[in-house]
């Protein structure tokens, strides 16, 4: 019986770190959101304005010099135009590029429901 009362301790700790964790992870996700209404004020109107994940970057001042800071960048913006393409705020364009190498990527701008 005591050796199974100190499972069950030992668990519930855990379970308590376990929750902790967890809030700490959703305020860390709500901290990484990337503003939309920021997206979109830098997004053009038509689809042959349409500017890449980069470009957008560059254009909102995000720092991405590094590239642990771009790959933070393009997995927070990523998230974000893929939620407003969802909502129908931004539409979106598979593209390879014609100098260079010729790499696939998205180009996005905003729809008529966003202005």
């Amino acid at each position: 019986m005591f050796c199974s009362i100190m499972i069950l301790l030992s668990w519930g700790k855990a379970l308590r770190a376990h929750r902790e964790g967890e809030y700490h992870r959703i305020e860390q996700i709500e901290g990484d959101v990337v503003n939309q209404e920021a997206i979109l004020a830098v997004l053009p109107s038509s689809k042959d304005d349409a500017k890449s994940l980069k470009e957008i970057a560059n254009e909102m001042g995000l720092d991405i010099t590094a590239y642990v800071d771009w790959i933070r960048v393009e997995r927070r913006l990523s998230s974000s135009l893929r939620a407003l393409a969802r909502w129908g705020f931004v539409a979106l364009e598979r593209r390879q590029r014609d100098n260079g190498h010729k790499f696939w990527y998205n180009a996005y701008w905003k729809t008529e429901l966003a202005e």
